[in-house]
């Protein structure tokens, strides 16, 4: 088809805009992103004016897309395959002034590369591009009519909340592209009840298996079942992210600590218990001796027994204190074992608060 100008170095100005009608689908993993929506698209074709009281006040008519010339607009960021917007069903509409317009309605697939650092608090831009094929650089100059997408139709997403739209046309080698922009926010609800939730509770839970009693016998498997757990929580969130290096979420860095805190705890419970059944026979060491003394009240109470009395004889009770040895009071290995559960337990919890708390602030930052 020929180009609707009279001089062969004229320009044809096709003027642009999109309305959205809803998102089809994002998906992050693969990168695909769809839409649904219509383009606008109108020239002006100086051939076909025509005077409409002449012509029984026929003020347009119709003609198929293939039957006269339109612009040749493919995807530049097609999810598969390169293809040209319009079907072979639609139509042109031409109007007694020489103005054409074409409004090709369709599901454009286009690729989308993910963000994932702020899951599931993520904000995602993705693109529509158009660009011209089969034209010179300077014959045809596309123009965008407006600098946002129409929204009159729109319907939200479940998932994804739209917060912004931009269209515009930049210049890149192969001529003008006409570029419509989405900025759209994930819906975390699902994630925070499904995900965020249960890997807090689990966080807290690995600790208190320094609460259970060493004869029970049930200190290891409980602690290998909360790492398995978190083990099947990086497995559930690994499968909605993408498959890439280049940007990895900050929860699954919190899940890798979280279950290198749970090995590490898995050690320290082995170790425990190993203490708990040393037989008595064996010495305590000083250091072990003092913290099993300074975390058990009644032995804490019958190394210092003067304890009261010292603010009213400090004179008497320093020199009490300094004749005063730790084998005057007897600590056993299950008494250090005690002494080292109230430790860990109060360890675990200080440093899986940290953990979570510099969680919250690197996801919301």
């Amino acid at each position: 088809m020929i180009r609707p100008i009279h001089d062969i170095k004229e320009s044809t100005k096709v003027n642009l805009s999109f309305s959205l009608i809803s998102i089809k689908e994002f998906d992050e993993v693969t990168g695909k992103f769809s839409v649904i929506g219509m383009f606008n698209i109108n020239w002006q074709d100086n051939r076909m004016i025509w005077n409409k009281t002449e012509y029984g006040n026929i003020h347009s008519m119709i003609f198929g897309q293939n039957d006269v010339w339109k612009p040749n607009l493919f995807l530049g960021n097609a999810f598969d395959d390169m293809s040209a917007i319009g079907e072979d069903f639609m139509t042109v509409r031409y109007y007694n002034n020489g103005t054409a317009i074409w409004t090709p309605l369709d599901m454009t697939i286009t690729s989308c590369s993910a963000d994932v650092t702020h899951f599931p608090f993520d904000q995602q831009t993705c693109a529509i591009h158009l660009i011209p094929v089969g034209t010179l650089q300077e014959e045809i100059v596309m123009h965008s009519e407006i600098d946002h997408a129409i929204l009159t139709l729109y319907t939200e997403h479940e998932i994804w909340q739209l917060k912004k739209t931009t269209a515009m046309v930049s210049n890149v080698d192969e001529g003008s592209m006409f570029s419509v922009l989405f900025n759209v926010n994930r819906n975390p609800l699902f994630y925070l009840v499904n995900i965020i939730f249960p890997i807090i509770l689990l966080t807290f839970l690995n600790s208190f298996v320094f609460l259970l009693p060493a004869t029970s016998g049930e200190r290891i498997s409980f602690s290998i079942t909360v790492l398995l757990a978190i083990a099947v929580f990086m497995t559930m969130i690994s499968s909605h992210l993408p498959k890439t290096s280049r940007t990895m979420s900050r929860l699954c860095y919190f899940l890798i600590s979280d279950l290198i805190f749970s090995c590490i705890i898995c050690l320290l419970t082995i170790i425990q218990l190993r203490l708990f059944h040393t037989c008595d026979t064996c010495s305590v060491p000083t250091f072990l001796r003092r913290l099993a003394i300074m975390c058990n009240s009644q032995k804490h109470r019958e190394y210092f027994p003067n304890s009261q009395d010292k603010l009213q004889n400090e004179g008497d009770t320093s020199d009490n204190e300094a004749t005063r040895t730790d084998i005057s009071v007897q600590v056993s290995w299950i008494d250090v074992s005690k002494a080292l559960d109230i430790c860990m337990l109060l360890v675990s919890l200080f440093i899986q608060m940290c953990m979570l708390v510099a969680l919250i602030v690197s996801i919301l930052h």
